[in-house]
């Protein structure tokens, strides 16, 4: 698929969240761009509330580069009174293959130095490996975690609902070169997809995650609505289709799974996660390595 690449000069570069919560652990995200070219058949913001485009295509074939992001979040974060953690990677992976030309990500983490302001960084991408200087200065002198989103160990599921993104493999490796130079790590096991990759499939990945350094897991049901609705369920059907009625069902009070099916997988999680000592939310305090 080709990529349109647009650059472009907007007046904000923070954007102020509905409210905090364990997953951005800020109450500002930033974007370096807008549009991911990771294709992820799931991603909320395919959704008509956050969708950044004319045309929901476009958010997998346009991608702009917001070229004086570095600029302004300097002077943004020069006006701050006190100094929390920005997180970055909400609408868009700053890690997508267009970082590799512009840099965008990487000057952003200059000033964060600068500045000895905290990161919080969402990707799927291992290029994050490449600003691994800067991460460990961050750390020394303020607060900085890499959650590296993570659905599914099983490739063919990789495929479909990921086709663009780097593979689950080179994710968990660099969270295991990450966590080696001890930058806290973890994954955000969003969505959980049902019937796919619930229950054991989950609790093996969070496993496996576990196993390299992960210092937490933050799980996550599958929302789904208008658009990001249409376009899942018809991936579905072209795959699954004996699948189609039992979404039917269990999607029919709204955007969430029906409660007891939530509850039965949130429980079959947390008995995990505490069985083998690992968080379901991000650590704010020192991490011992």
């Amino acid at each position: 698929m080709t990529i349109k690449y647009e650059l472009i000069q907007p007046t904000t570069i923070l954007k102020k969240l509905e409210y905090e919560d364990e997953v951005f652990l800020s109450r500002y995200s930033l974007n370096p761009y807008l549009g991911c070219e990771h294709g992820c058949q799931y991603c909320y913001v395919q959704a008509d509330r956050y969708l950044p485009f004319k045309k929901e295509k476009d958010f997998f074939r346009v991608v702009k580069v917001k070229t004086n992001a570095p600029y302004l979040l300097k002077e943004t974060l020069s006006k701050f009174k006190g100094k929390e953690i920005i997180c970055m990677g909400t609408f868009c992976d700053p890690y997508q293959p267009i970082e590799k030309k512009y840099n965008i990500t990487r000057r952003l983490l200059e000033i964060f130095l600068d500045l000895e302001f905290p990161v919080h960084i969402l990707t799927k991408s291992d290029l994050v490996l490449r600003d691994l200087d800067l991460l460990q200065e961050i750390s020394k002198k303020t607060f900085c975690t890499v959650s590296f989103s993570l659905t599914t160990i099983d490739p063919k599921l990789a495929v479909m609902f990921e086709p663009h993104a780097p593979s689950f493999q080179k994710r968990l490796l660099a969270m295991k070169k990450i966590t080696k130079k001890k930058v806290m790590t973890g994954i955000i096991l969003m969505p959980i997809i049902p019937y796919l990759t619930d229950e054991e499939k989950s609790i093996n990945l969070i496993q496996k995650a576990k196993e390299i350094g992960a210092k937490y897991v933050v799980p996550g049901e599958m929302i789904l609505k208008d658009n990001q609705k249409m376009r899942f369920l018809s991936l579905i059907k072209r795959y699954y289709p004996h699948l189609v009625q039992r979404y039917q069902a269990l999607y029919r009070k709204g955007l969430s799974p029906y409660p007891t099916y939530n509850w039965r997988i949130s429980k079959q999680i947390s008995a995990f996660c505490e069985k083998i000592k690992m968080p379901q939310k991000i650590p704010t305090e020192k991490i011992n390595f």
